[in-house]
C-alpha cells in the first residue's frame, strides 16, 4: 500500500466537541473524517456513496486520525507502550513529562522507547490555543439566549494532517476530491459561522514514516480509531496495550430520519494503541431505526514501533 499526507490549515479556528457545546479538541477522528466525506459523496450521487463506502470496505482506501504539525514537523500520538530505564526510578520530574507528553514527532520514536527523547522541549510546544466564544441564541416571540461554544484556534505554521492509504491513484484521486469539497463544507462544529473549513495542502509522508508502514516490527501503534471484526479481537489483544473511547453522536442527515436520532455507541481503540499484530478492522453500521445505513469507519492505519 501507498500512503498520502494531507496538510489542512483551519483559518477560522475549529470546534471539534465529544460532550458540550463548551469544550473543544484540537483534532478529529478518522470515523468523524469518513462520515462527512459520506456526506460531500452524497451531494455528488449515490453512485459516489457507494463508491466510498466500497473503497473503505475492501481497504483500498485508509483514512488516519487527523493529527497536529507545525513548523514542517509531523506528530503522533504517544505509543502505549512501556519505557523501561534506570532513570525512571531516579528522575521522578522526567517520568512525569514523559507520561505528560501527547505527541510527539514522527522521527523521534526510538528516542521516545528508549527514554533518550528530550521532552522537555516537546511538553513546551503550543500548536494553538483554546477559547470561549459567546453567541447568542434568538428565536421569534422569546427572549434572547447568550450561550457559549469552546473553539480551538492554531497559530501560524501549525495545522492538522491526515495520512490516506492507497491501492491504486485513482482511488487517491476520488478521496482527493471529496477532501477539496469538504474543506468549502468545513468539519466539526458550528459551521454556519465559518469554522472548521480549512485550506487543502498535500504533503510527502517522510522516509521513516513508509518504513514504518511497510516493515516488521514488535508492536504496531494505530493511527485512526479503530475496532477489530469479533473474529479478530482474541489475535488482537494478545500482548496489546490500549485505551478504549467510546464513540457515539447523531445522524447528520435530512434523509435518515425525521427528527436528529444518536447512531449507536461504539466502544473502540484509541490512536497510540499497541498491537503485537495487525489486525483489519471494520466499517459498522451504526444507524439506528433510520431510512439508510450509518456507516462507523473503525479501520486501522499501523505503524511498526521498537527494533
Amino acid at each position: 500500500m501507498k500512503y498520502a499526507i494531507y496538510r489542512l490549515f483551519f483559518p477560522k479556528g475549529v470546534h471539534f466537541g465529544q460532550t458540550t457545546l463548551e469544550s473543544s479538541e484540537m483534532t478529529f477522528q478518522a470515523d468523524r473524517l469518513f462520515s462527512a466525506l459520506c456526506n460531500e459523496a452524497v451531494s455528488q450521487g449515490s453512485d459516489a456513496l457507494d463508491r466510498l463506502v466500497s473503497l473503505a470496505e475492501d481497504e483500498k482506501i485508509l483514512l488516519s486520525d487527523a493529527f497536529p504539525y507545525a513548523d514542517g514537523v509531523y506528530f503522533l500520538p504517544k505509543p502505549l507502550l512501556p519505557i523501561e530505564h534506570a532513570w525512571q526510578e531516579e528522575d521522578i520530574s522526567k517520568r512525569k513529562l514523559y507520561k505528560k507528553l501527547s505527541y510527539l514527532p514522527l522521527s523521534a520514536c526510538s528516542d521516545y522507547l528508549e527514554g533518550k527523547l528530550q521532552v522537555e522541549t516537546l511538553v513546551q510546544i503550543k500548536f494553538g490555543v483554546s477559547s470561549m466564544k459567546v453567541s447568542v441564541k434568538l428565536e421569534p416571540g422569546e427572549e434572547a439566549e447568550p450561550y457559549r461554544i469552546g473553539t480551538f484556534s492554531f497559530r501560524e505554521g501549525c495545522g492538522l494532517y491526515i495520512i490516506v492509504g492507497y491501492e491504486e491513484k485513482e482511488a487517491l484521486s476520488f478521496v482527493e476530491e471529496l477532501l477539496e469539497s469538504l474543506a468549502l463544507s468545513g468539519i466539526g462544529g458550528r459551521r454556519s459561522t465559518g469554522m472548521g473549513r480549512f485550506e487543502l495542502r498535500r504533503g510527502t509522508l517522510p522516509k521513516e514514516g513508509i518504513e514504518r508502514m511497510d516493515g516488521e516490527y514488535p508492536y504496531y501503534t494505530n493511527l485512526s480509531v479503530a475496532l477489530p471484526e469479533p473474529e479478530e479481537l482474541p489475535g488482537a489483544l494478545e500482548g496489546a496495550r490500549y485505551l478504549l473511547e467510546k464513540r457515539s453522536g447523531f445522524v447528520a442527515s435530512e434523509q435518515y430520519a425525521p427528527e436528529p436520532r444518536r447512531k449507536r455507541d461504539v466502544y473502540a481503540f484509541q490512536a497510540g494503541s499497541c498491537f503485537s499484530r495487525r489486525f483489519k478492522g471494520q466499517l459498522r453500521d451504526v444507524s439506528n431505526r433510520g431510512k439508510h445505513p450509518v456507516y462507523r469507519y473503525l479501520k486501522p492505519i499501523f505503524m511498526g514501533m521498537g527494533k
